[in-house]
């Protein structure tokens, strides 16, 4: 389903990919000055350019130009607007096997784990923002916040492990 409109996101002009969202323009703009660069110029001449702002921080810019270069070796097609337009499934995958071990952590069944993903995968809003072409924060931010709390529940139990080992000495 995450997959099915790559083919219609191919330009038909140009035969580049294009992004399904118009906000993910402004991050793929930002990635594409920092793939050629290196880094960002003084100031954004295409924001307001009369006012020089400078660049936003932005973290989705140079998460597009870092898988770009991992998986640019894999294929010549690899182009960082592909990148772009499958950075959100990629995501997906990722935090699918980040949220299963959560809720295994949580739970300690693995039937649980199994159905609390499969719900998670099927829910219309979650679909919508890890769909190919839907580049925008939500893919990696979800990630982080469901490895941010694999990660306290992991550390929790080893606090918990630790003092209840304190109190038996």
């Amino acid at each position: 389903i995450r997959t099915n409109n790559i083919p219609s996101l191919k330009d038909m002009t140009t035969g580049e990919y294009l992004t399904a969202d118009l906000d993910a323009f402004y991050f793929l703009r930002l990635a594409e000055i920092l793939d050629a660069n290196g880094t960002y110029p003084e100031y954004d001449a295409m924001r307001y350019p009369l006012l020089k702002l400078p660049f936003s921080n932005e973290l989705l810019p140079s998460v597009l130009v870092f898988l770009h270069k991992v998986l640019s070796p894999f294929s010549d097609k690899m182009t960082l607007r592909y990148v772009d337009v499958i950075y959100p499934v990629i995501f997906f995958a990722l935090s699918m096997v980040v949220f299963f071990f959560l809720v295994l952590k949580l739970t300690k069944s693995k039937l649980v784990a199994l159905l609390s993903s499969f719900f998670l995968a099927i829910i219309p809003s979650y679909l919508f923002r890890t769909m190919a072409g839907v580049s925008d924060h939500e893919p990696l931010g979800m990630f982080a916040f469901f490895l941010a709390l694999l990660s306290f529940a992991i550390s929790m139990e080893s606090v918990f492990s630790f003092s209840s080992y304190i109190l038996q000495l």
